[in-house]
């Protein structure tokens, strides 16, 4: 995986993955608003932090995952990491044009249903999403007043994470590994670029140890950010 230095054209490169039709432009205000990126890459423990902010703010916030066609433990689909759906499922909602925001990786395909961000706006409640780099920027170059919290974690810590996860076969550690070490990098350029003003609203948060996969100290972190940007 390579990531690009140039913002510039890169945020231009992600808008194709960016379906804004049938939305207003002061839904997507709305939107904006709503919206709380939780970025980084694999193992950091975005999933983590997401649960823990729902537990001490459930009526605030709900975890929105991505429809996807990887394949799900039926963990994922009960605490609502991923909505499974097949290949020929995910390829007709993409034609109809559902999707905010789509992208086919290696793993499979994943795409931010439209529908159901409106629910969860309908209920006044802010939705917390989970991207990898790319997913950040495409959601800051369409919206530049969304949320997003940026995790950072020691290369070592995520190796061990890397490891105790089963799924991840030993041959591919090395490899997940160098993609980490690029995104965090490219994470700190997008830092720099949208954290100029207090209203870029991108803000940095480390959780820097092994057990539990989520700090404490990470996690008030997090909500104090939260509460205070309301």
């Amino acid at each position: 995986m390579e990531i690009s230095p140039d913002i510039t054209n890169l945020s231009e490169a992600v808008k194709r993955s960016m379906c804004l039709s049938g939305i207003s432009e002061s839904e997507l205000n709305v939107w904006a608003e709503q919206i709380v990126c939780i970025v980084g890459p694999s193992a950091v423990g975005k999933h983590s932090l997401c649960h823990k902010i729902i537990k001490y703010r459930p009526k605030q916030y709900h975890l929105l995952g991505p429809t996807t066609t990887r394949l799900c433990t039926l963990d994922d689909i009960k605490c609502n990491k991923y909505i499974s759906v097949t290949q020929a499922a995910f390829e007709s909602m993409l034609m109809r044009k559902e999707f905010l925001y789509w992208r086919i990786t290696s793993d499979g395909s994943y795409g931010i249903e439209k529908r159901r961000i409106r629910t969860a706006t309908i209920e006044r409640k802010k939705i917390l999403l989970t991207f990898r780099s790319i997913g950040a920027l495409a959601f800051k170059t369409i919206m530049p007043r969304v949320t997003v919290l940026e995790m950072r974690c020691p290369i070592s810590v995520l190796l061990e994470r890397i490891k105790a996860r089963s799924r991840f076969r030993p041959d591919e550690w090395k490899s997940r590994i160098e993609v980490a070490t690029e995104e965090l990098h490219f994470n700190g350029l997008l830092y720099e670029k949208y954290s100029r003003s207090s209203e870029d609203q991108w803000f940095q948060i480390d959780n820097e140890e092994y057990e539990p996969p989520i700090s404490k100290k990470t996690v008030e972190s997090a909500l104090s950010i939260l509460d205070n940007i309301g």
